[in-house]
């Protein structure tokens, strides 16, 4: 499928691949920071749950895009839950990396790369861990990713090569964009190289496996609003863009 405007300052391409490191569908949205009207989201603290000593309540990613008219979702962070085995919406849980929603820092966790955005939406992936007090004072918007997939231009990961559902979030700050990745079937080492090929300059990685999804809201032109990829699994956390609508 060819790249499509599907809101102002959004395209989104879809295809098919069976190579080396990738098997099956590729979904690839990109996101014009620099568009006017337009909103990024990420998951705030739930005030229940912070009572109760955890951070979030999991809800189903599709339910979230909709209550919070997103028009373009993904899955957020890894997390843990209260109760292990299951995953029950509305239950507690903690989110593995940092998560920054409107300057409310959620925790400073010593493993995440936090990809940050300022209020003018400047785009930046801390290459140091964790982020310094300074830098979340300075994010409006931040998801900590596991690790750096894509370092200025280059692949940077030494994972194997093992196939899994991917979930990647790249910049190319130079220019204001934001990449959104969603893959069925990726080697991370692959997914880098594919986030490159298509433009990023940095790269991470988010949750993958059950908790994979792409969510595509409602106004969107020449495809319908639906969850292209639904996750096997209630997420505690997500990351989304609101966009102006196109005039048709």
């Amino acid at each position: 499928m060819e790249e499509s405007d599907i809101f102002e300052g959004i395209t989104y391409q879809c295809e098919r691949l069976n190579q080396p490191g990738i098997n099956g569908r590729v979904h690839l949205v990109t996101v014009d920071l620099t568009t006017p009207g337009l909103e990024l989201y990420t998951t705030p603290l739930d005030e229940h749950a912070v009572a109760a000593g955890w951070q979030y309540r999991p809800r189903w990613a599709p339910g979230i895009a909709q209550d919070q008219s997103l028009s373009i979702m993904v899955n957020g962070t890894l997390f843990k839950t209260l109760r292990s085995l299951t995953l029950f919406p509305g239950d507690w849980a903690r989110s593995n990396e940092t998560v920054i929603s409107d300057h409310q820092v959620s925790h400073i966790d010593p493993r995440s790369f936090l990809m940050s955005f300022s209020d003018n939406l400047t785009p930046h992936l801390e290459k140091v861990r964790p982020p310094s007090p300074e830098v979340c004072l300075q994010t409006r918007w931040g998801i900590g990713g596991q690790e750096i997939l894509v370092d200025r231009g280059e692949v940077f990961v030494h994972a194997t090569d093992i196939l899994d559902k991917r979930t990647l979030i790249g910049i190319d700050p130079g220019r204001k964009l934001l990449f959104l990745a969603v893959f069925e079937d990726s080697s991370l080492k692959a997914a880098a190289y594919y986030m490159i090929a298509h433009g990023a300059r940095d790269a991470t990685m988010l949750d993958g496996g059950d908790s994979t999804c792409l969510v595509i809201g409602q106004g969107a032109r020449g495809i319908i609003a639906r969850p292209l990829v639904y996750p096997s699994r209630t997420t505690a956390t997500v990351f989304g863009v609101r966009a102006p609508k196109l005039t048709h």
